[in-house]
């Protein structure tokens, strides 16, 4: 009930601003192939039964649906832009990782500067299950996500655009794992152009910081829980072309991205054997084909490739237990209004 009027609330604070709205109803499926992220040894304990998840299967069926509502007004000078979307996530067999994901952003155009401001909300999302040291037995990691992004660009000549983006998030884990509690700021400059096809690099900053305690009256420095504080540098490159295929409308668009992370924990080998000294490379490719197969109607085809190398200088386990792959293929039909 509180989640329904806070998305009423959010509804309600977009009508009075902008004048004329569109919008978008959509409905898809998904499959992913690594629901948990789990490397190799452990997608092979899960298998022969050796190792308790918490999973009916590794991979899964998704269905996804959604609506978006977009609003824009003028004002002299200035253009004001709108988006509310919702999309909820239903898991066929893995019923237990059912996510909502809402998002809200609001945009000031005037000229050639643009400045825009949004945010993301995830009620519920169960990441994936770990031993609790407490219990000891296994528990899902589940979290509450909120992030708020600003962004400024600024066009500068022959269609180049350079700009700025600043982003928070932060995470509440449930009971059984309070030390994961964490807060994550962001900063990433770049560089775009939109004709004739769409191009954008880019590169982020991040820094993490964990409660990485689950007792009152300790800290992070005394406590004997895993801390998961961490520094990553990422690189980016998105691109997009629109086109016509035959008498349908198309855009081909693909992101690439490169992380490489950092883990800062400072606890002692014996308690975080997982954190300490550890790196991870990560590399993610996303093509996708939208058409429209009339004016309003459209259907979207969407691949993501993700690939997960880590390695401590502590511990040679770490690369056997964070190494992954997984790979998601998207179908979404959808209609304009």
């Amino acid at each position: 009930m509180k989640f329904t009027t806070t998305i009423i609330l959010l509804l309600m604070s977009i009508i009075p601003v902008l004048g004329s709205f569109s919008g978008s109803i959509y409905s898809g499926f998904r499959y992913d192939s690594n629901v948990c992220k789990l490397s190799d040894y452990d997608l092979d304990r899960f298998t022969y039964g050796q190792k308790d998840f918490l999973l009916e299967t590794s991979d899964d069926g998704i269905m996804r649906s959604g609506f978006s509502l977009r609003g824009q007004k003028r004002i002299d000078k200035i253009r004001l832009y709108g988006k509310f979307f919702l999309t909820h996530n239903l898991y066929i067999r893995n019923g237990y990782k059912n996510y909502l994901l809402c998002g809200l952003g609001f945009t000031i155009r005037r000229k050639n500067t643009r400045i825009k401001i949004s945010g993301s909300f995830i009620p519920e999302y169960a990441s994936r299950a770990y031993i609790d040291d407490d219990t000891d037995s296994t528990k899902w990691a589940s979290y509450m996500s909120a992030a708020v992004k600003v962004e400024i660009r600024q066009k500068l000549f022959s269609g180049i655009y350079v700009g700025g983006r600043y982003e928070f998030r932060m995470a509440r884990y449930n009971d059984y794992f309070p030390e994961y509690d964490s807060q994550r700021n962001g900063f990433c400059i770049f560089l775009s152009r939109y004709r004739p096809v769409k191009v954008e690099v880019g590169y982020y900053f991040y820094k993490s910081s964990a409660r990485g305690y689950d007792t009152q009256g300790e800290t992070k420095e005394n406590s004997d829980e895993s801390d998961i504080s961490y520094e990553q540098d990422k690189v980016y490159l998105s691109s997009g072309y629109d086109t016509k295929i035959a008498s349908f409308s198309t855009q081909f668009d693909i992101d690439i991205s490169g992380y490489h992370r950092v883990y800062t924990s400072e606890k002692p080998y014996f308690i975080d054997p997982l954190h300490l000294g550890r790196e991870e490379f990560l590399l993610s490719v996303s093509p996708s084909t939208k058409i429209f197969i009339t004016q309003k109607f459209w259907t979207k085809f969407s691949f993501d490739y993700f690939l997960r190398k880590a390695h401590s200088e502590y511990n040679p386990d770490v690369s056997k237990l964070r190494d992954y792959s997984r790979y998601r293929a998207t179908i979404t039909f959808g209609y304009d209004f």
